[in-house]
């Protein structure tokens, strides 16, 4: 029996990873590989996500995605490529966080849509959902008051678009 360098056996390891996963809240741009952007753009540098960094630093990532996923057709290659990854990780449930965005012509129920057609189309015996977010960043607490109206008019917004796409969006 081979064992791994903190006593587990090879086999145990092997069982583990066969094992049926549930992953609740996977950040669809933070689950982009960076071997994915790196052949969709020549100007992608990769990001360091191993070591220790500041919350900025990790943000970098997200950034360097924004760069790179321009359109509709990269957000579903990307969203694509993200569930094949997982549905290879023997990944049953899936919940992917993102915020929508307007993608050039394209409006944000176009974005919902090409992330649902991408988990349509991976073949995979997983239950895929998505989890609509609001980006925090863009209101201000030096005007308390209109951001929390704009945030208010905000989650109304994403709740309405989460009825265009029942079963799907949660």
């Amino acid at each position: 029996m081979t064992t791994t360098t903190n006593g587990e056996s090879s086999e145990a390891r092997r069982r583990i990873a066969a094992l049926p996963k549930v992953e609740l809240h996977a950040h669809l741009s933070g689950s982009i590989r960076q071997a994915f952007l790196a052949e969709r753009s020549a100007s992608f540098r990769p990001v360091d996500v191993v070591t220790p960094r500041s919350l900025e630093a990790c943000f970098e990532y997200f950034g360097a995605v924004r760069h790179v996923i321009t359109d509709i057709a990269g957000l579903e290659a990307a969203a694509r490529d993200v569930v094949a990854s997982f549905a290879a990780d023997g990944c049953v449930y899936l919940e992917l966080r993102t915020t929508p965005k307007r993608l050039g012509d394209a409006d944000e129920a176009a974005y919902v849509d090409a992330v649902r057609n991408a988990a349509r189309t991976v073949e995979a015996d997983m239950d895929v959902r998505l989890l609509l977010s609001i980006d925090r960043g863009v209101y201000s607490s030096s005007d308390l008051e209109s951001s929390v109206d704009a945030a208010t008019r905000r989650v109304g917004e994403l709740r309405a678009l989460a009825e265009r796409f029942p079963g799907f969006v949660v």
